[in-house]
């Protein structure tokens, strides 16, 4: 199939990679995931009654209203924000902070910096020494 490109390495490697695109395209199904900035995960039905009550104290123009209304809402989302943050930190408090960590460095799990590949190349690095 690609035979027929033999100009040059980099129309190989363009061709072969269009390929795999158009693979995947047509293979893997998509999904289109929308977010809002109102989406947060401690935000809730609770706070969001709380700001429709805010508003409409605005709107009315109940200066007085208003003011308990946006206490009430700060009140809310600072203590929906903290019963979050318990919520995360809960494992941490379960399982120790190392095992915690060991979780963590699972989760993000870094490349090894020192393939055979890596070192072939650097080998080669270092024996050019024709650098202008």
């Amino acid at each position: 199939m690609f035979k027929t490109i033999n100009n040059s390495l980099d129309d190989y490697a363009d061709a072969v990679t269009s390929y795999i695109s158009f693979c995947e395209e047509t293979c893997i199904p998509t999904r289109a995931v929308y977010t809002f900035n109102n989406c947060k995960p401690w935000f809730s039905a609770e706070l969001g009654k709380l700001r429709t009550n805010k508003e409409e104290a605005y709107r009315s123009g109940d200066q007085d209203g208003y003011k308990r209304a946006k206490y009430a809402l700060n009140k809310a989302v600072k203590t929906a924000k903290r019963r979050y943050k318990d919520k995360l930190d809960q494992p941490v408090v379960k399982q120790g902070p190392r095992r915690s960590l060991a979780l963590f460095d699972l989760a993000v799990e870094e490349e090894d910096e020192s393939l055979p590949l890596s070192n072939s190349f650097t080998a080669l690095e270092a024996l050019d020494t024709t650098l202008p």
